[in-house]
Formats: C-alpha cells, sequence, structure tokens
C-alpha cells in the first residue's frame, strides 16, 4: 500500500487474511484478528495504516457500512450471508450452492469466496489436509497422519473434514520441464489429480510439473474456473494463446452464463 509518499507491506495468514502491516523499516504499525465470518476483533492502527482498506481473506472492507466488498456482491459479517442474491443457480445435485444468500458454502474456516459467485477451497489449509489424507491412505498412524498435517500449518484436529478435502476438485497448471509450454485443467479429486499427473506424462511422453492452482466443488463451479484459469493464462494456441489446451472449457457464447 502506497500513501502520502510511504510504503506499507502487507502481511497474511493462510485464508488470506491480512493480519499485520509493516513500514519501510520493518516496523509493525497495524494488526488485525477476525473470527472465521470476518467481524472484526481486533484493529490496531498507526499512522497511514488507518486507511487500509482490506481485511478479512484478502476482501476490500468498507467501513461506513460495515460489510466487505466482493465484486459482484457486498458480504455482511454479521449475518454471515450475502446482502443481495447471486444470479448463479448453483449446482442442482449440491442444495447449499443454490442458496444464493450463503457464503462460503457456510464453511468460512475452509472456504473463501473471492468474486462473490461462488466458494473454492483456502489452498494452504486444503493442503494440509491433503498430506493428512495422503498419509492416511498410505496406512501411516495417528501420528503420522498429524505430523502429514501440521507440514501443512494447519491442525490435526482438522484431519475429520480430509476426506471431504480429498473429495474436490482441482484446478492445476502443467508446465513442460523442457519447453516451458503450459496447459491448463481439472480433476475432479485427488486420487484423480495423481492419476492425471501420470497419464500426461505417459500420454506425451514429457516430464512436467504441475501447480494447483485452486481448489472448489466439482461440477459446473470447477468448469467455471477452469475457464476462468484458461483465460488467465492466456487461453489456447488455437485462439491465439499460448496455452497447449485444445480448446475452451466452456464455449465463449457461453461465459455470461457461467459468469466467467
Amino acid at each position: 500500500m502506497k500513501s502520502k509518499g510511504q510504503t506499507l507491506y502487507y502481511h497474511y495468514n493462510p485464508r488470506g487474511d491480512v493480519i499485520a502491516m509493516t513500514d519501510q523499516n520493518r516496523e509493525v504499525v497495524a494488526t488485525y484478528e477476525y473470527d472465521s465470518w470476518g467481524n472484526v476483533l481486533k484493529s490496531d492502527t498507526k499512522g497511514i495504516a488507518a486507511d487500509n482498506p482490506f481485511g478479512y481473506a484478502g476482501y476490500m472492507y468498507d467501513k461506513e457500512i460495515g460489510m466487505y466488498y466482493l465484486i459482484a456482491r457486498y458480504y455482511n459479517p454479521d449475518h454471515g450471508v450475502f446482502l443481495s442474491v447471486d444470479p448463479d443457480p448453483g449446482d442442482e445435485d449440491d442444495p447449499v450452492t443454490m442458496n444464493g444468500y450463503t457464503y462460503a458454502d457456510n464453511n468460512p474456516a475452509m472456504m473463501t469466496d473471492p468474486d462473490g459467485h461462488a466458494a473454492w477451497l483456502v489452498v494452504n489449509a486444503g493442503f494440509a489436509l491433503y498430506d493428512g489424507y495422503g498419509a492416511y491412505k498410505s496406512g501411516k498412524g495417528a501420528k503420522g497422519i498429524a505430523k502429514a498435517a501440521a507440514k501443512g500449518a494447519i491442525g490435526g484436529g482438522k484431519l475429520k473434514v480430509a476426506g471431504k478435502v480429498a473429495k474436490t476438485a482441482a484446478i492445476y497448471l502443467r508446465t513442460n520441464k523442457a519447453t516451458g509450454k503450459q496447459y491448463v485443467g481439472r480433476a475432479k479429486n485427488m486420487q484423480r489429480y495423481e492419476k492425471r499427473q501420470k497419464e500426461h506424462a505417459k500420454k506425451n511422453n514429457a516430464k512436467y510439473d504441475f501447480q494447483i492452482l485452486l481448489r472448489t466443488k466439482p461440477g459446473r463451479q470447477a468448469r467455471r474456473y477452469e475457464q476462468k484459469m484458461i483465460n488467465k493464462f492466456g487461453g489456447p494456441q488455437k485462439y491465439g494463446g499460448k496455452l497447449e489446451n485444445a480448446r475452451h472449457e466452456i464455449a465463449k457464447k457461453k461465459w455470461k452464463q457461467y459468469y466467467v
């Protein structure tokens, strides 16, 4: 943040909350605390840090009305709901997503909603839980599972939802180690993501690096975010972009329908 000739630096927790700010001399000029829904529990600022507009999950906070601006609509942390209904109807096989006012699928500890249209998994928390899930799959005991989860900076007590995390879809980036060419893909769950990595290498006889870009629910939301990532990384070569994707995941004429 730059203001009045000064530069301040943001510091975040795994969910993306702004928890502190420092100045050019590395002095702490602001500290913040929030509950799971984004209500501000503590705000200690000095100097120009008082003008900082960002807070919980990195959202812009409107102090005058006490709500967060999530691009498509406002979110009210006092009630844990959006102020206006989501025009996206959600998925028929997932009733929670069909409630047009629900924030983060009623699970703000594990989900965020960057643009006010669809919830997706807090990446760092998800990776930690997936580490725990992987340890469970490999037959490790309770200590091994807890240790794996701890490496991801999240408590072993969260492991009860590891199975749910493993079932969330992954939007990933594939990068060719030799050429640097990239491809954006989607896997319906983490087990499928593991298989997809091997399939890519075998099919193309190449070596790749893989990076998970985000986690979300399978189905409509996953397709939507896959297309958003395809756009973010330049689009398919067929349409003048740089990606090795053969096509768009969602036809361009339907982008408005999917809120891409």
